[in-house]
């Protein structure tokens, strides 16, 4: 059996169409319609099957009995009743409303079924337009919830960055003797301090950096750790362990990675 607006309102709530659109198909036949409407045999069947309460099965033989004969008239309003009733399906009993007034124009009961038409039009804006708000506010919410998460993570990693480089700032300074190294430098002949130009430039050639420098990669498209592993030659782990709070599996370009030591 259908689950249908008769079981939320309670199936009674229909008797009031029902008797309508049966004291419209049962008027006489020789003012408003053949005699051979009521004979179809699936107009019948759909009106037994509405007296056991099966709207499922009384559906059913409507749309057969539309189907081989569209112009049945009373088959258009006994299913617009049923649709407007317990199916609950307001759009169906528009157009099978209006396709009764098509065929029978001139039926004193005309008036009547505008009003059932408009009925169904006003119960039907009241609640497709509830499902298309549903559909966009859910939306609406899941992509908010996706930018909020790549927030978060830009966030995170810009923290991570900014506290490491603070402490590096700090490591290097304390690292550093600067007045030393000036009288140190003032004070060497002309030749050491050409040694000491040749010597970093053998390690510029053999791509070492000079003591105390720090090497980084600004991040591209297609970058990975595993392959800037490779590339500049240092272990994966040590490079995680120089990048601490970079999500591996999300490298954003254009941030900085510091590349450590072999």
């Amino acid at each position: 059996m259908l689950r249908t607006a008769a079981g939320r309102g309670g199936w009674r709530a229909w008797i009031p169409l029902a008797l309508f659109a049966v004291g419209m198909v049962g008027c006489s036949p020789d003012m408003f319609m053949p005699a051979s409407e009521d004979r179809d045999r699936h107009f019948q069947r759909a009106r037994d099957a509405e007296l056991l309460r099966d709207f499922e099965a009384a559906a059913a033989h409507y749309e057969q009995a539309l189907e081989r004969n569209p112009r049945l008239a009373n088959a258009h309003l006994g299913f617009a009743a049923l649709c407007e009733g317990p199916l609950g399906r307001y759009a169906d009993a528009v157009y099978h409303y209006q396709r009764y007034l098509r065929l029978r124009p001139n039926d004193p009961r005309a008036d009547d079924i505008r009003r059932r038409v408009t009925n169904c039009t006003e119960r039907l804006a009241t609640t497709v337009p509830l499902v298309v708000r549903s559909d966009a506010i859910a939306r609406d919410l899941s992509d908010t919830r996706r930018e909020n998460l790549a927030l978060r993570t830009q966030v995170t990693q810009a923290v991570a960055y900014a506290s490491y480089w603070s402490n590096e700032v700090r490591r290097l300074a304390a690292a550093l003797p600067a007045s030393a190294d000036v009288r140190s430098g003032a004070s060497q002949p002309p030749g050491a301090a050409s040694g000491g130009a040749l010597r970093a430039e053998a390690r510029s050639s053999r791509g070492e950096s000079p003591a105390g420098s720090v090497r980084t990669h600004r991040i591209q498209s297609g970058d990975t750790l595993i392959r800037l592993s490779r590339q500049y030659g240092v272990p994966l782990e040590s490079l995680r362990r120089a990048n601490p709070g970079v999500n591996e599996r999300r490298l954003l370009p254009n941030t900085v990675l510091r590349i450590p030591e072999r």
